[in-house]
């Protein structure tokens, strides 16, 4: 899949702990949305290529405190008992609650997820 690094998010996407950066006179600077942005967002809720979102990627995983593991079958993340993997083509990811085992993981979500911000906000909905 090929793909660039970058997308202009879309104004649904916008709420408080949003990771974006914005371009301001010459480059793009990290930006994370507070209460008091949203005045800053609503006069460009109709033009928002001045922002973009970084998607989701391996080095957000290991900055949320994921370690990556390969066993036999396949390479996935995992933090406490929480194991994340990719799907084959990196459109999505299944999040699952391993057991001691390892057999019989319980699924808590298979889906899209497009950036950090996004990742944080289902982990904290299932965990």
């Amino acid at each position: 899949m090929n793909r660039s690094k970058y997308y202009t998010p879309d104004i649904s996407e916008f709420r408080v702990g949003f990771e974006c950066e914005w371009y301001t006179i010459d480059n793009y600077y990290p930006f994370i949305i507070r209460i008091w942005d949203f005045e800053i967002i609503n006069r460009y809720q109709h033009d928002l290529k001045d922002f973009r979102v970084k998607y989701l990627d391996e080095e957000d995983l290991l900055d949320l405190g994921f370690t990556y593991v390969r066993d036999s079958y396949a390479g996935y993340y995992i933090k406490d008992n929480i194991q994340l993997a990719w799907f084959y083509d990196k459109s999505g990811v299944e999040i699952t609650e391993r057991t001691k085992s390892g057999i019989g993981n319980k699924r808590l979500f298979s889906g899209k997820i497009k950036n950090k911000s996004e990742l944080k906000q289902i982990l904290k909905m299932i965990i």
